[in-house]
């Protein structure tokens, strides 16, 4: 190819991936170093100086903004490839000749076969993969293919989904938001591979692979058959209690590795869950995702701060995942508000303050559960949690319970307390997701919660 265009906000932003990430972290630590006396680089740190106290990382962060670069992942890397029409196909029916056709440098092909939906950046398809037919192989490999001699392409069973991100769609609203956007779908494929790199999660929509050309990135995924669950909740209405709580543990899962990761979704939505061929739940469109240091510390003391860890495992990731993050401070130009109205958690709204970016996905984890089991939104989805909605006071005051006594709504006798603890307005008391999975609804749901991971 003889441009990246689609790195070209990285060059303009002075990206520079991990070592970014790096360097605002070893920021953080000069100024809470600082504060406690110790004045100098800690590039010449020879040893000695006491760890800095949570309190002084905390007002480290508020400083700098850490963690609020909005693009602290590696630079995802692409194949080439090239678009091909009228491509005779093979099929178990005969011939056909497929309208568009993408041929990859790592030997494979995708038909596109219709379209699924349109978005600002171009298009997501339908496709089914295909495989060179022997003799086509053998005239020169798959950017050799021709269509001469019988038909160079056999589909195969497999059924994919392909986000075309479109150069001229993507560079025309880079331009109007001066590089900084709330989603951000070349960020999705660097997100996605950072995903990948660390094994990968089950309950999250994995990357089959990535290409380009001048005109345009593929991004090639499994294809989910059964819509979103947002589909589900609109065509059923309230779900019975066993199949919500399948879902959630689907969804807590997925969840749970991705914040283990450092990763906040940060879009959590039912439109957001697809339903694969098991019909199990799956997270999708990290577009907004942000990254965070997952740590041992509620940095934002509350009264649900559980008991300290032992002394020297407060950032010990390998004993095991943690659920809070190192708050994002408020940086220029970096859109914290983002996401649907109707799952925006009440601290971002301002975003004037450090935010756990955790806890905001719980949030919305809470009206995800709110909508399968009742069937319908707390609020207006046009408007979010805002002070002028009465259902929204209910909810903030703690009388969630109540409103659904007013609606004629009956749940389980636990699901009531643990909706409201999952939408409590002060993140500092809001559950964890560990909190969650401890909670008597949870556990009384247990034979549906508990998925294989």
């Amino acid at each position: 190819m003889a441009t990246s265009w689609y790195n070209t906000h990285f060059e303009a932003a002075g990206y520079a991936g991990d070592a970014d990430t790096e360097r605002t972290t070893l920021e953080l630590w000069e100024e809470a170093l600082r504060n406690h006396g110790f004045d100098f680089r800690l590039g010449a740190f020879a040893g000695g100086a006491p760890a800095p106290s949570c309190g002084a990382l905390f007002d480290a962060l508020a400083a700098v903004g850490g963690g609020a670069n909005p693009m602290p992942f590696p630079k995802p890397a692409f194949l080439g490839c090239e678009l091909r029409h009228r491509q005779a196909v093979a099929t178990g029916r005969g011939d056909v000749t497929m309208e568009h056709v993408l041929v990859t440098a790592d030997g494979r092909g995708f038909g596109l076969v219709r379209n699924l939906q349109t978005c600002i950046y171009g298009k997501v398809r339908h496709g089914v993969e295909l495989e060179p037919t022997g003799a086509a192989a053998a005239r020169g490999g798959i950017f050799g293919l021709g269509s001469a001699g019988g038909a160079p392409w056999r589909a195969t069973e497999r059924e994919v989904a392909i986000k075309c991100i479109e150069r001229a769609k993507y560079e025309q609203h880079m331009a109007r938001h001066a590089g900084r956007l709330n989603e951000d779908p070349i960020k999705e494929v660097a997100v996605m591979n950072y995903v990948a790199s660390a094994g990968g999660a089950r309950y999250v929509l994995p990357m089959l692979g990535c290409y380009a050309d001048e005109a345009s990135v593929y991004v090639v995924m499994p294809f989910c058959p059964h819509g979103d669950l947002f589909g589900v909740v609109e065509s059923r209405g309230a779900l019975e209690e066993a199949r919500a709580a399948a879902y959630m543990g689907q969804i807590v899962a997925g969840l749970e590795k991705l914040h283990a990761l450092g990763l906040a979704h940060h879009d959590m939505s039912l439109e957001n869950l697809m339903l694969d061929a098991n019909e199990d739940a799956i997270i999708i469109d990290f577009g907004m995702a942000v990254k965070s240091h997952p740590t041992f510390t509620r940095f934002l003391a509350g009264p649900n701060a559980p008991p300290p860890p032992p002394p020297g495992h407060e950032r010990d990731l390998a004993a095991g995942p943690s659920y809070y993050a190192a708050p994002l401070g408020p940086s220029k130009g970096w859109p914290c508000r983002c996401g649907k109205l109707l799952y925006m958690a009440p601290e971002l709204f301002e975003a004037k303050e450090p935010f756990d970016v955790f806890a905001a996905d719980v949030w919305a984890l809470g009206i995800i559960l709110f909508l399968l089991l009742t069937g319908m939104p707390p609020w207006d989805a046009g408007s979010g949690p805002t002070t002028s909605d009465m259902r929204y006071v209910y909810v903030r005051d703690g009388r969630l319970d109540e409103l659904l006594r007013n609606w004629n709504i009956s749940l389980s006798p636990h699901a009531p307390d643990l909706l409201q603890r999952l939408l409590t307005a002060d993140p500092r008391s809001r559950l964890t997701l560990p909190q969650l999975k401890a909670h008597p609804w949870w556990q009384a749901n247990a034979r549906f919660v508990n998925v294989p991971v």
